[in-house]
């Protein structure tokens, strides 16, 4: 419901005291996704807040009409990734950000997710927090679009390739979600999956 996952972020943002906030939007097309997103981007302008929350996506072309950046250049994905100015860049450029919202999630390979985690662990300079404590909002149907073949055909991905093929019901979705998303392993009470399927 995307009023309900509204509610969620915005009651975390207002909340200085909350845990890291990981969540994962579900659904197909035109189910609300993106009234999400223009609702969490106003929400911060009426707060004038808009430093606090940024959008990434893994393709240049989806970036652009969200009106965000890849999470390439906004994480420092790149040959330099690891080196001391390239943290320094990224530590810059995320200065005052609360919040990234990751359109697009099912087009990442788990390697992917693992490295922007990594990337922004050690940015922060916390090794053990999932994505350096960063509040994270993933947004996707992982029965749409699957991620680019990795290196040799690098099977790990976040999506399951039988699923898009069976079709698009909620509970095969479900069954798509990837560990790095779905798992509990992250210390972390306040990890969220919502669908917003039927949703205005």
């Amino acid at each position: 419901m995307a009023c309900k996952v509204f509610q969620i972020v915005a009651n975390h943002a207002s909340n200085p005291h909350s845990a890291q906030l990981k969540m994962y939007i579900s659904g197909m097309g035109d189910t609300g996704k993106s009234q999400v997103l223009k609702a969490l981007s106003h929400f911060f302008e009426l707060h004038n807040e808009t430093n606090r929350f940024v959008i990434v996506a893994p393709t240049g072309t989806t970036a652009s009409l969200l009106g965000g950046s890849t999470y390439h250049y906004m994480f420092g994905i790149n040959e330099h990734s690891g080196t001391l100015s390239n943290f320094a860049e990224v530590l810059s450029r995320l200065s005052g950000v609360d919040y990234v919202f990751f359109d697009e999630v099912s087009m990442l390979l788990a390697r992917d997710l693992y490295r922007i985690s990594s990337q922004l662990a050690h940015t922060f300079n916390k090794p053990e927090a999932p994505f350096g404590g960063m509040n994270m909002v993933f947004c996707g149907d992982f029965a749409q679009l699957p991620p680019v073949p990795g290196f040799r055909g690098e099977p790990k991905s976040l999506y399951s390739h039988t699923i898009g093929a069976l079709g698009t019901l909620l509970a095969l979705q479900e069954e798509a979600i990837g560990g790095p998303l779905a798992s509990d392993n992250y210390g972390c009470n306040t990890e969220t999956k919502y669908e917003t399927e039927n949703s205005v």
